[in-house]
């Protein structure tokens, strides 16, 4: 119950002083970024927010805007980063807004570092035009500070904000696949080469139970991806270049596979470079 009433205490200290701009110190190292995703009409795309932060966080808070007529909010869930963390507010009642706050608890705090702290995905609409739409942080008037983090007492830090975009993209196919089961499609990855986060579309001829397997340069299967029962038609995977262990791999050339009930159908490689 102690621990609740701390918890609760830092979020009502965290909405005061987004009402107190004098309360607000900036940064000028910690920041804010919004990791850009990539996929097709009709589709969900894998996004995320990250943070470089120089002192630990206890809590934060996001908002961000985006092209309502193209995009709608799928998921929000926190990262192993902030998992321990509890998120207070998921808002998305204001239409191409989508809000999020979370705090710790007073003894938790997120260590000085960099990664991901929140994963949202986003459903494209099926009748989105091809082409790029920004994703940017945006403050709900110019009196408040509503992408801010917060430190172990409670003290607001406004970071630097990185906006970034969700592509729409044209699927492009693999010119040579003439060894694959007929009406199996796999397009390349996009991007490519990639830094920290692609996805991979393809065309399921079949119902099927669907995985994605990824290979380094040795053959070694690093990391299998679950897709589920999938029915025909278009789908698309993403990996974020984690291995089983949740580490980042290293730069070089993988390769991945695409099994349906547990039949190898399509192969292709990507570059991951960091």
């Amino acid at each position: 119950m102690k621990q609740f009433r701390l918890v609760f205490l830092i979020f009502i200290v965290i909405l005061y002083m987004a009402f107190d701009v004098s309360a607000q110190i900036p940064s000028s190292s910690d920041t804010l970024k919004f990791v850009n995703g990539s996929g097709f009409p009709g589709q969900e795309v894998g996004c995320s927010i990250s943070l470089v932060n120089s002192f630990e966080v206890g809590g934060f808070s996001c908002r961000i805007v985006f092209d309502e007529t193209s995009l709608s909010v799928g998921s929000v869930s926190l990262t192993e980063r902030t998992s321990f963390m509890n998120i207070f507010v998921v808002d998305t009642t204001e239409i191409g807004v989508l809000s999020v706050s979370a705090s710790s608890f007073f003894v938790y705090h997120l260590p000085v570092g960099s990664g991901d702290i929140v994963d949202v995905s986003f459903n494209v609409n099926p009748d989105a035009q091809v082409g790029t739409y920004p994703v940017e942080f945006e403050d709900s008037s110019p009196f408040t500070y509503d992408n801010q983090l917060s430190d172990t007492i409670g003290i607001m830090i406004i970071p630097i904000l990185i906006d970034g975009e969700i592509e729409v993209l044209t699927p492009t196919y693999v010119e040579d696949q003439s060894n694959t089961p007929e009406n199996y499609q796999l397009m390349y990855n996009y991007p490519n080469p990639f830094n920290n986060r692609t996805s991979i579309a393809f065309h399921q001829f079949d119902y099927g139970t669907t995985t994605l397997e990824i290979y380094n340069i040795k053959g070694d299967r690093i990391k299998t991806i679950e897709l589920g029962a999938l029915s025909p038609g278009n789908h698309i995977a993403s990996w974020n270049g984690r291995n089983y262990y949740n580490k980042e791999v290293a730069s070089g050339v993988y390769s991945y596979a695409l099994f349906v009930n547990n039949m190898s159908v399509l192969t292709n490689k990507m570059v991951l470079l960091k």
